[in-house]
């Protein structure tokens, strides 16, 4: 999906220069971090619905690791899903996991995305939505006769946007083993998707960028 270009004031060498902080700001670790991008808005009544967020979006680079996928599906299109490697559940499976605590919360923690026969989407939002919730992952319903593989090749480089009750968004918008400009372009795209929903010239108050467990960097908006 393709937005608008937002036109903000922030330069891109200085978005640059910030992803590269971010990255010599954190420790050489053995395992590969991801950088966040953290936004701070302002003058958003976060009690009002439309004010809220829940979307998920595609990046053109992806996110630099691929997100945990589970499908819950029946029939065909559980079959089609097996064959693409990705975790499958059964309506009957998910709801043996919803009834123990322990293991909804586990198996929800395991994936970034659930994406849900779209005639299961009563059964999964009664049984798990009470865990799915409350971490900000809302089940995607899917049409048992679409197109799944070019759908899970979609979510691969999406990031989920949700903001509730607070409003600050933090995204994974790359690693520290990606391109610079290529985050910089994820995070653009981020950006030009906000500006459909708010006002970013009134409402942003402030970005910072930060690796998994480096500190944040705070990126100018002049």
């Amino acid at each position: 999906m393709k937005y608008k270009v937002y036109l903000m004031s922030i330069n891109e060498q200085k978005l640059l220069k910030c992803v590269e902080k971010a990255k010599l700001n954190s420790k050489t670790r053995n395992f590969i971090e991801s950088i966040d991008l953290i936004i701070n808005f302002k003058g958003i009544e976060m009690k009002k619905t439309d004010a809220r967020l829940s979307q998920v979006i595609e990046l053109p680079h992806g996110r630099g690791k691929e997100p945990k996928i589970c499908i819950i599906a029946r029939g065909e299109l559980s079959l089609q899903a097996k064959k693409l490697g990705v975790k499958v559940l059964s309506d009957e499976e998910m709801a043996l996991i919803a009834r123990n605590k322990r293991r909804a919360k586990e198996t929800v923690k395991a994936h970034n995305f659930f994406l849900v026969q779209s005639d299961l989407m009563p059964k999964v939002a009664k049984q798990l939505g009470r865990y799915l919730g409350p971490v900000g992952k809302i089940p995607i319903p899917f049409p048992a006769t679409g197109n799944i593989s070019q759908r899970i090749e979609s979510l691969k480089k999406s990031v989920q946007l949700n903001m509730r009750k607070q409003p600050v968004l933090q995204i994974p918008v790359g690693t520290d083993r990606m391109e610079d400009k290529k985050i910089v372009e994820n995070i653009r795209s981020i950006l030009d998707f906000l500006a459909t929903k708010y006002d970013l010239k009134h409402n942003l108050d402030s970005l910072y960028l930060k690796t998994t467990m480096g500190k944040p960097i705070k990126v100018p908006l002049t």
